[in-house]
């Protein structure tokens, strides 16, 4: 809106202000504009009802990035409901679009958070509107709209721990996307690879390492086509694929192939940020900095692992510490368990402690002193991870203990969020934990714990996870040797 616009010039005006403080600034000016236009609209400018709910929505956009999630809820809630009156109390159809727009916003940010159920309901609401529009009406202009609404909700599929179903939505996603690049729509080609992508993931999740690597592929193809004829814009996803499929090329062992593809992605990354200027990639050339560490790994290249961490390990750290992305920050503890896993792998279990602990308080700063709840999974591994060196050099005792958090947050989690994915990480945890009572001697609660987790296994397995079968097979393992030595 224009008055908007022009009273977030007049408070931008200022110089000096820091990032966060401009961002300070420009929510101060839309409130201010907000009340302009609730004003009007009480004096009966009806017809700016829908220009006071766009205001909102872009209010709630500067909420969440200063990380004021209540804030942003507040702003998206009051667009709903003007949006709500437009169209179902208005009769004002051609704004369902706009409401389906904001069930989306809120349902993004409330997944964000961890409130998977919740977000469900949105999405299923926004696709509730869109698939008319777009099936019977013929608003093909909305079609890659309605992907986007599939793939949200594929995506929240995946979080609750349902990944048939995610892989039906996500089917819906590809061929609404697929029909509209068959048309000429090029605009939604990276869509399309995304979604070729995401599919791919979830493959590789449920054991069809295969058809993972089919659908990677073909978002190479793509992204490859789309860089090759000038849209360079498209490079940093073409590095991500690369990356993604040499994941997968990795769990089958073909480690070589895994690293020059990671070398591809490099080249493309490096070319990027030190050549080009594009520094604010340097997280993604971080990222693939790591992954390709883990390979190296693998193959037993451990000195080369450990060079690879800490070329991750700098550039994260300059971008947080130096240049306020606290954004990244949980990437960085990424990193340093990376990097302590490596060191667990070289013997210098200390060295490995030392960065399990800079990563665990990252992370606990992050979930007990800012609420990002939706990070207590992420805080989770850290303990199990460091609770597994303790384990090697015989603190039992407080190795158990980190268990203990690691499982209490993953329970909480499952049985309050409904993170069904997060069911997995809970039978290794019960797994590990089991692995040092066993150590200790206390082998009736050993058995007791690999229980939970056998039983946690089997129905995955039952639900299609046939990737988890050699994971349940140790856990029979390790209770029959339990109950031997009983």
């Amino acid at each position: 809106p224009t008055e908007a616009e022009a009273i977030l010039g007049q408070v931008l005006a200022r110089r000096g202000l820091t990032r966060r403080g401009e961002l300070v600034a420009q929510i101060a000016g839309y409130e201010e504009a907000k009340q302009r236009y609730e004003q009007l609209v009480k004096r009966g400018r009806n017809e700016l009802e829908r220009e006071l709910a766009k205001l909102c929505e872009e209010k709630a956009i500067i909420h969440r990035a200063l990380d004021d999630t209540s804030g942003a809820l507040q702003e998206y809630d009051y667009a709903i409901a003007i949006w709500e009156t437009l169209v179902e109390r208005g009769g004002q159809s051609d704004f369902s679009n706009n409401l389906a727009s904001a069930y989306t916003n809120k349902a993004n940010l409330l997944q964000s958070l961890g409130n998977i159920q919740e977000a469900v309901v949105l999405y299923d609401r926004a696709i509730a509107i869109r698939a008319p529009l777009v099936e019977y009406e013929g608003r093909h202009d909305l079609a890659p709209a309605l992907a986007a609404s599939y793939a949200n909700r594929a995506n929240a599929a995946v979080r609750a721990g349902d990944l048939h179903g995610a892989l039906n939505w996500y089917d819906q996603t590809i061929k609404l996307l697929g029909c509209a690049v068959e048309h000429g729509q090029q605009d939604v080609a990276n869509d399309l690879a995304l979604a070729y992508t995401s599919k791919a993931i979830v493959l590789r999740r449920i054991g069809d390492v295969q058809g993972a690597l089919t659908f990677y592929d073909q978002a190479i193809a793509i992204r490859e086509r789309l860089v090759s004829e000038g849209r360079r814009e498209w490079s940093t996803d073409l590095a991500l694929s690369y990356t993604n499929k040499a994941a997968t090329l990795s769990v089958l062992g073909k480690h070589q192939e895994a690293m020059d593809l990671c070398d591809r992605a490099i080249e493309l990354l490096e070319c990027l940020v030190d050549k080009e200027g594009r520094h604010e990639l340097a997280n993604y050339l971080a990222t693939v900095y790591a992954n390709k560490s883990a390979i190296a790994s693998r193959l037993g290249d451990l000195h080369s692992a450990m060079e690879l961490c800490d070329r991750a390990i700098a550039l994260f750290e300059h971008l947080v510490e130096r240049e306020g992305r606290s954004e990244l920050s949980n990437e960085l503890a990424s990193v340093y368990l990376g990097k302590a896993a490596v060191q667990r792998e070289l013997g210098s279990l200390h060295d490995a402690i030392e960065f399990s602990d800079r990563a665990i308080a990252i992370r606990e700063r992050l979930v007990d002193r800012e609420e990002r709840y939706e990070l207590s999974g992420d805080l989770a591994f850290a303990y199990m991870s460091k609770a597994v060196v303790l384990t090697i050099l015989g603190n039992v005792g407080e190795s158990v203990k980190l268990y203990d958090c690691a499982i209490s947050l993953l329970e909480r989690l499952i049985e309050e969020k409904g993170q069904r994915e997060r069911e997995n990480d809970l039978a290794v945890a019960y797994l590990n934990k089991a692995r040092a009572l066993a150590q200790a001697g206390t082998l009736r609660d050993a058995v007791g714990l690999l229980e939970h987790a056998i039983t946690l296994l089997e129905r995955l397995v039952e639900e299609g996870r046939s990737e988890l079968t050699s994971d349940l097979a140790m856990a029979y393992m390790n209770k029959g040797m339990a109950l031997q030595a009983l």
